[in-house]
């Protein structure tokens, strides 16, 4: 059986310096890639049709082939962190954010970037639009930046959270709800009107800490956030009011640095510094599942469960 058809792939990174691919319902690590200690991969993305493994490590991407222990393909030029990597939904290409202020788009057919829009400012996060026809990124000094790959050129600034600081962005797979999160544990939601009109809808108080992601589910009705202060948030959707706390999951003892849903936004799986990843039902906030075998701490996490 190809990889690529198997069910499931549950991938976690870790500052120990490795991938590691898990069964998810054995709670077992069924192989693992290491990716060199000259490297730390700060997150991770598995291709909708499942043949890559794609990882924004420091100074680079690599592409693996889930199937093999290796990359197969190399992105240099980075002179920073690359925080972000994503796929189109085709997987023709792929586009990450960097610290170096970089927001890139590479085709996969090739090795290099075939366009490249530049910020003095470090580029914490980048999603693209459910339309493909924009990029939207939040960078360390608060700012929210629209880029149009049409004209190719940024055609949005907003700044919601001056000299703060974005960690995180997430945009509803029906186009209609951004969300920032800062580095002063807040949430900022607008909706987007006309495919590309931001208005603002909702700020709230998210986090006391740091948030490190905010990921708003497929279904639309649930957005997570991640914090340094131990805990995951589960906030549900009231369209005339805003987001909403619906859960408080704790279980985890030190910063929570990622999450991913399942495709049917009824599962959550977290991971953490304490070196553990979990799986959560939202339904009832509890633990279903945890994942140990790492040495040092879990800092990103990729999910893909579609059926293809």
């Amino acid at each position: 059986m190809a990889y690529s058809e198997d069910p499931a792939i549950l991938v976690t990174g870790s500052y120990d310096h490795t991938l590691r691919f898990w069964d998810a319902f054995k709670e077992e690590s069924v192989k693992h890639i290491e990716y060199g200690s000259d490297h730390i991969v700060n997150r991770i993305e598995v291709s909708p049709d499942k043949a890559y493994l794609g990882a924004a490590c420091t100074y680079n991407i690599k592409l693996y082939d889930p199937s093999k222990q290796s990359d197969v393909i190399v992105y240099d030029g980075f002179s920073n962190n690359v925080t972000t990597i994503g796929f189109q939904k085709d997987c023709k290409w792929i586009y990450a954010s960097s610290e170096d202020g970089s927001i890139r788009i590479c085709d996969l057919r090739t090795t290099g970037f075939q366009r490249t829009y530049a910020n003095k400012e470090a580029m914490n996060c980048v999603v693209l639009h459910p339309n493909e026809g924009d990029l939207i990124a939040g960078d360390q000094q608060g700012n929210i930046k629209i880029f149009d790959l049409a004209a190719d050129k940024m055609r949005a600034k907003l700044s919601p959270a001056p000299d703060i600081g974005l960690r995180s962005v997430s945009i509803a797979l029906n186009g209609f709800y951004l969300v920032g999160a800062d580095s002063a544990g807040y949430c900022h939601v607008w909706t987007l009107r006309n495919g590309d009109e931001l208005v603002p809808f909702q700020k709230f108080a998210a986090h006391e800490d740091y948030i490190l992601k905010c990921l708003v589910s497929p279904d639309v009705q649930f957005l997570a956030t991640c914090s340094a202060d131990k805990t995951v948030k589960i906030w549900s959707l009231n369209e005339e009011k805003g987001y909403e706390l619906h859960k408080t999951l704790y279980g985890h003892h030190k910063w929570v640095w990622d999450c991913a849903f399942s495709c049917d936004s009824q599962l959550l799986v977290t991971c953490s510094t304490d070196c553990v990843a979990k799986i959560w039902s939202l339904e009832n906030g509890e633990v279903i599942r945890n994942f140990t075998g790492h040495t040092r701490g879990i800092n990103c996490v990729a999910l893909n469960d579609r059926s293809q």
